[in-house]
């Protein structure tokens, strides 16, 4: 991922594997994906479970899984609840977070 192309490398792969894999299977209710992770609702947990396999059947990756708690996830930098009406969003941060924040003139020379 040192390559400026890294990120485009790695978008192209996986909507490859994606086409892939969702050839093969049903999609989701909803499926998000920012570069290699992937935010999924689907019907059950053993529909995302076979989702999981499919993927790693198909391409060297190994994914692992998190399972919403009381319909909410963090994902990303975004806390995820979902609803009847649909998907509600606030910021997240870990629980490790001191709230700290470093100078911009300390450690970058101005050049």
């Amino acid at each position: 991922m040192d390559s400026p192309l890294g990120v485009l490398f790695a978008n192209f792969y996986m909507g490859v594997v994606e086409e892939r894999v969702f050839s093969q299977l049903e999609c989701p209710l909803a499926y998000f994906r920012y570069i290699d992770d992937t935010f999924v609702k689907a019907i059950s947990t053993e529909a995302i479970e076979n989702l999981r396999r499919n993927f790693e059947d198909n391409i060297v990756l190994h994914f692992t899984l998190e399972n919403s708690i009381d319909n909410s996830l963090p994902f990303l930098d975004v806390f995820i609840s979902s609803t009847n009406e649909g998907f509600q969003t606030t910021v997240y941060t870990k629980p490790t977070n001191l709230s700290m924040c470093l100078n911009g003139e300390s450690e970058c020379p101005a050049r």
